[in-house]
């Protein structure tokens, strides 16, 4: 990107002198914003202020690295003007657009995308925190607009339920606020791109500068209304970052499946039970798959925390996000909500306990009454990104590797390994590819094993289940044991026929047990061996709740 034309928003005032702003960028980390730094012995206005032209200093030098340091301390990007730039510059980067990407195929925006009336009916839905009718009409068909290009684009992406909200934070940053229509013009000029008349053609930022300059308004071929080249600058930006994001940070949701989100949701468990193995046992997280938070994860928080001002919380979740290139931080900040709330999720636990027939039932009520007013208080917020800040927890996507897919986002384009990773449109595109499959071939085999579930050898689904889940200790003790007494048999009797029939009776035993059907995805640990396993009822149940929660 060409940032040699960079020009620091009017109106930024700032109380330090152009040479308290001369500091080598490179020098410039997270710590210089935290709380112990000395920046602190200024008010929170100067320190804004002061970072401000930090920031403006890293654009104009194309300071990459420092732009990520300082998104990811104090204040993130400051404000909407700074913000709509440092995103741009590090999506821009991080998904490059070459030439030979497209193979010289044009790309047809006409023909419409399969989840197209999904996606209608939850724009509807959108930005209902605006009051302008007017306002929120446009803000609404600039969303659609952006989506459909994304989809349309990029045909094998799959719309899910919460990708609004997502693509609703980048509409507000890049167009909330801004001048999209002269005075006296009629709100039914105020309209974006024809998604069926416009060809697919990638800017690069020297090409929109250029556009601008020219001073020209923008072909009515191109558009249905008439834009001027500043407002068709702003819609490609917004086009860029949302594309970009989507490739590289929502691939593994945009399947035609929830598994892939399922398995990050996962991971949560284990965060916890990395800080607090009490709380861990506490909660039965070991038992209880995290539907809860699904709906966190997959909007980024975005659903419960509206933009409220250019101060809001969200916006410097998604600062953290971009700058450190990594998807582990919402599943980290929704880990550390649960550690915030500790007191109040087990009180409720246990004033709950008899309100419930299970244990899951229990844990998911109790998580989503308290998570979910939690996760809409901005305060919260405030001292969970101070916490993440101070004390980063390492973006050790290795631990988590085997618990999520190859292609998996985690471990490849937002893993968090390296700050500012630049990756190909065609390399992430043969990842899409990839997970595609991965995960046609993972619904196949749970339509086989449902439709024959005796077809797979029980002893290959337990070493298939050992390999990618933490078999419980009472679980694999039992299984020591009863391992450790066939062998004392066969010595004891010195005959290998005799244990022929206790074995094939324990055989038939776990052939007809729950963990033998191991495609049902459901961690129950196994608590005696000699009582029946916990009943299918519990997972159908989480189900049903799982399904009510995303409606809602």
């Amino acid at each position: 990107m060409n940032f040699d034309g960079y020009n620091p928003p009017s109106g930024e005032l700032v109380s330090f002198s152009d040479e308290s702003v001369s500091l080598n960028c490179d020098l410039l980390t997270e710590s210089l914003f935290d709380e112990q730094s000395l920046l602190n012995f200024f008010d929170e206005q100067q320190q804004r202020d002061f970072k401000t032209r930090m920031i403006q200093e890293a654009l104009v030098d194309h300071n990459l690295d420092a732009l990520c340091g300082l998104g990811m301390s104090n204040f993130g990007f400051v404000n909407i003007a700074m913000r709509k730039e440092c995103w741009v510059a590090l999506l821009a980067s991080q998904l490059r657009l070459d030439g030979g990407d497209t193979d010289g195929m044009a790309i047809d925006l006409s023909r419409e995308h399969v989840d197209e009336n999904q996606v209608q009916l939850d724009v509807k839905r959108s930005f209902p925190e605006v009051k302008d009718q007017n306002r929120k009409a446009l803000l609404r068909k600039i969303l659609e607009s952006t989506i459909m290009r994304v989809l349309r684009k990029h045909r094998k992406l799959r719309y899910y339920q919460g990708y609004h909200d997502v693509v609703s934070v980048f509409v507000t940053v890049y167009i909330e606020g801004y001048g999209y229509h002269s005075s006296g013009q009629n709100d039914e000029n105020l309209s974006l791109s024809d998604l069926t008349s416009r060809g697919e053609e990638n800017h690069s930022i020297a090409n929109l500068e250029e556009v601008s300059n020219s001073g020209s308004s923008a072909s009515t071929e191109l558009f249905e209304g008439e834009i001027n080249a500043k407002d068709y600058i702003v819609e490609d930006k917004l086009f860029r970052c949302v594309e970009a994001f989507t490739l590289l940070y929502l691939r593994d949701f945009m399947m035609d499946s929830l598994d892939f989100p399922i398995d990050q949701l996962k991971i949560i468990p284990q965060m916890i039970k990395s800080q607090d193995k009490r709380l861990f046992k506490q909660l039965h997280l070991d038992k209880v798959e995290p539907f809860f938070a699904i709906s966190s994860i997959l909007t980024i928080f975005s659903h419960e925390l509206k933009p409220s001002s250019n101060d809001s919380q969200i916006y410097q979740i998604f600062d953290h996000v971009i700058a450190s290139q990594s998807m582990l931080v919402p599943l980290t900040m929704y880990s550390t909500l649960i550690m915030e709330s500790k007191d109040t999720v087990l009180k409720e636990y246990a004033a709950n306990a008899t309100n419930f027939e299970n244990t899951v039932d229990l844990v998911h009520g109790v998580m989503q009454n308290v998570l979910v007013s939690a996760s809409y208080d901005e305060k919260a917020w405030r001292r969970i990104l101070c916490m993440i800040r101070s004390r980063p927890i390492q973006d050790n996507s290795s631990k988590y590797k085997k618990m999520v897919n190859q292609c998996s986002v985690l471990t490849t384009t937002a893993s968090g390994q390296k700050r500012n990773s630049s990756y190909g449109l065609k390399y992430v595109t043969d990842l899409l590819d990839r997970e595609i499959e991965q995960n046609d071939k993972r619904k196949a085999l749970q339509v086989r094993r449902k439709l024959r579930p005796q077809e797979t050898k029980p002893f290959l689904r337990l070493v298939w289940y050992a390999h990618n889940h933490a078999i419980p200790f009472v679980c694999r003790l039992s299984l020591l044991i009863g391992v450790i007494a066939l062998l004392v048999k066969l010595y004891r009797d010195g005959n290998a026929r005799s244990w022929i029939p206790t074995a094939k009776y324990y055989a038939r035993k776990f052939q007809n047990s729950y963990i033998a059907g191991l495609y049902q995805g459901s961690k129950i640990i196994w608590l005696d061996p000699l009582h029946e396993l916990l009943k299918n009822s519990f997972v159908s149940k989480a189900s049903q709740f799982y399904s009510s929660s995303t409606h809602h």
